[in-house]
């Protein structure tokens, strides 16, 4: 019972308090408003340890992620192609800056997802959405205003 009031509350409050303008992710998918409190204190942790990365952005509700440091504390390596505003993740993970779609065979064939990635003072940001569903075997949420992402893969 504590469990399932714990994990509610944060719903609770972000229905009672105005001025919700952050998201997180629920379990399908879609982004959920927080209200500002619950945003997020710029930590981001990776598989339990915390990472030096830039701090998150809120664009059109959404919060955003910096991915490529992100990306490399999973393992990936991440590479920018300037002429086709891409960014290559790893061998087989491709997004397009300012498209919503996220290909998982190296660009061969993509699918839609969130808002699109975009540049924030020359930093790939992507909504925390793509780490719970464009990468798989991740997952996303917010703690106590802290950025937790876990490699859910051994």
């Amino acid at each position: 019972m504590k469990k399932l009031i714990i994990a509610i509350a944060p719903l609770i409050l972000a229905l009672l308090l105005p001025g919700a303008s952050a998201q997180a992710t629920s379990a399908a998918g879609r982004d959920l408003p927080l209200d500002k409190s619950d945003y997020t204190s710029g930590e981001i942790f990776v598989n339990g340890a915390q990472i030096e990365a830039p701090r998150p952005s809120v664009t059109g509700g959404v919060i955003m992620l910096p991915l490529r440091a992100i990306a490399e504390a999973l393992g990936y390596e991440v590479n920018w192609d300037d002429a086709e505003r891409r960014v290559n993740i790893g061998k087989d993970y491709a997004l397009w800056i300012g498209k919503p779609v996220f290909s998982e065979d190296g660009g061969a064939t993509t699918r839609e997802f969130g808002p699109p990635p975009e540049l924030i003072e020359a930093r790939t940001f992507v909504p925390i959405s793509m780490f719970n569903f464009g990468f798989s075997g991740c997952s996303a949420k917010i703690e106590d205003g802290i950025v937790m992402i876990e490699s859910l893969r051994q």
